[in-house]
């Protein structure tokens, strides 16, 4: 491929590029179209998000159409040369023929019919002049172990894996499903449209599966496969006792290894411990799983290790460690004395772990706490025929500011009616009162068209680690009062970049609870029943609770 430079087109000089051996490329699209003069009618501003790329670019919206500057094109690693008044475009190694048009001073490359010829879906959000584009997702299959799918332009993916009960998430970043994607699941997996440009396969599991043949590689693609099946058992093998009856047990995971974990900072607020660990031992990433606020456990994959008898590991926040090995690796569980956010990383030495305490302690009474019931007034959020989320959320947060109350908590409610509170004075409202704790009740809704999941979520901002440990005590309780299925505590950046108004804005501990889907009918059920917004109430009570250390 050669480039070259120099063509004028309205008395304005472009650089430009010429392909050689274009007949290898697959040429699609429309002929012989000239440039065409300046754009006449309104022209606004607008951005452009592509599939997997994390920054949209910027050109013009006219009408429906999203007009490109062609020096821009790049950005999502297409090619473009323009020849006899026509734009060349190289889009995933296909050669595609668009229009040029003059759009304020720039030459542009017109969008829709161009992504639209490249096999992926553009459509603008609501409200706003952005225009996303999936790949079409050609199909997805979950069989015999393997998770596999294709799609129609290359796509980013993400592996990662849950507990209680275990999973396998996989989400498939800049792609869309439409209605001729074919699925092929079978029952302990499900796929659902998690974003208007991801794709999300849960797959339910009985062990831990190895994430490293997932993860080597995070190049776009545009077929993928995962084997999740389970790690292969080496028989137990025997050797003869005295009586020569007795078994014993040969490690599978080689020879016995000495561990040491040591203190390397400890003051109010942190906690940071090393695991020395020898380098052969973290060929493999190490697996993490919190297995409530107050203890964690590490799975070192094909390792078989003990804490060294002269290890004096001392903390005033780790009651105790357990070291165990099992075929395939060693487990060790975290006791802390109290509820705590983790992080957990690698290092020259080995692991490095950091607990960060929250600087609220103690009771509940005399804490502030604003409960925020979401919409309200003439926003009445997601709906099922009459009903509104907003007629959902303010019984739970009425009921929640009682159980607060009796507390001796301080409780500040962002509404007690059927108004609505801008997003400012509600984040005003907890920033002024020096508030410990935001919690914002709402209720949840998959998107029109899109098949209803049925469970509770919680959202912290981005990656606060204080926000996070408070949406992980409160959704636990929240699954134990509520009773609906577990969709996990995260971070609102899986949302937007820039996360959630109400979280970003407000300097307190807060969080946003989606208690059930509207759409579902199990839960549409029960969050109409006394007994779950009151349940709410105790499961936000409780969670403040375990947070605070009582």
């Amino acid at each position: 491929m050669t480039r070259s430079v120099g063509f004028f087109a309205l008395g304005v000089a472009l650089v430009t590029t010429a392909f050689a051996g274009e007949p290898s490329l697959a040429t699609k699209g429309r002929q012989n179209k000239p440039v065409q003069a300046n754009v006449t009618g309104a022209v606004r501003k607008a951005e452009l998000a592509f599939t997997h790329f994390e920054t949209p670019a910027k050109g013009f919206r006219i009408a429906d159409d999203f007009y490109l500057p062609i020096a821009l094109v790049e950005a999502f690693g297409w090619s473009a040369s323009v020849q006899n008044g026509e734009a060349k475009v190289i889009i995933d190694q296909s050669l595609y023929m668009t229009t040029l048009k003059e759009v304020n001073g720039q030459a542009c490359l017109s969008v829709r019919d161009l992504v639209a010829e490249a096999g992926a879906i553009a459509a603008w959000t609501p409200g706003f002049d952005r225009l996303e584009v999936a790949a079409a997702l050609k199909n997805v299959r979950v069989s015999k172990g393997t998770v596999s799918f294709s799609s129609t332009l290359p796509l980013k993916t993400s592996v990662t894996t849950l507990t209680s009960p275990s999973r396998v998430v996989l989400d498939i970043v800049g792609a869309r499903m439409g209605p001729n994607t074919k699925l092929d699941l079978e029952s302990s997996a499900r796929v659902s449209q998690f974003k208007p440009n991801t794709v999300r396969v849960v797959l339910e599991t009985t062990f831990v599966p190895d994430l490293s043949k997932a993860t080597s590689d995070d190049s776009p693609k545009k077929d993928f496969s995962f084997d999740f099946t389970p790690p292969q058992v080496v028989p137990e093998q025997t050797v003869p006792s005295e009586t020569g009856t007795t078994p014993v047990p040969t490690p599978s995971a080689g020879p016995l290894k000495t561990i040491g974990i040591g203190v390397d900072i400890e003051n109010a607020n942190t906690t940071l411990l090393s695991i020395k660990l020898p380098a052969a031992h973290l060929k493999k990433p190490a697996q993490f799983a919190k297995k409530g606020p107050d203890a964690f456990e590490l799975f070192i994959p094909q390792s078989n290790l003990q804490l060294s008898p002269d290890d004096k590991f001392e903390s005033e926040f780790v009651a105790g460690v357990n070291v165990r090995s099992e075929k395939g690796g060693t487990f060790l569980t975290f006791q802390l004395t109290r509820a705590m956010g983790v992080e957990l990383w690698t290092s020259p030495v080995g692991l490095q772990i950091q607990l960060v305490r929250p600087t609220q302690g103690g009771s509940l009474a005399g804490k502030i706490v604003v409960i925020d019931a979401g919409h309200g007034g003439s926003d009445s959020g997601c709906r099922h025929g009459a009903l509104c989320e907003k007629h959902l959320t303010l019984p739970m947060a009425k009921f929640a500011a009682a159980e607060l109350s009796a507390e001796g908590a301080t409780v500040l409610m962002t509404r007690r009616e059927d108004t609505y509170p801008s997003l400012d004075a509600r984040c005003e409202l907890a920033n002024k009162n020096k508030a410990d704790f935001f919690i914002s009740i709402h209720i949840n809704s998959p998107g029109r068209g899109r098949a209803s999941p049925s469970g509770s979520q919680t959202y912290y901002h981005k990656k606060n680690a204080i926000g996070k440990l408070l949406a992980e005590c409160v959704h636990r309780e929240l699954l134990r009062y509520g009773k609906l299925p577990d969709l996990g505590y995260r971070s609102d950046s899986t949302l937007y970049s820039s996360g959630l108004k109400v979280l970003r804005d407000t300097k307190a501990a807060a969080i946003l609870i989606e208690c059930g889907f509207i759409t579902h009918p199990t839960d549409r059920a029960k969050m109409q029943t006394k007994e779950f917004q009151q349940g709410v109430g105790k499961a936000i009570v409780q969670g403040l609770k375990t947070f605070l250390g009582q």
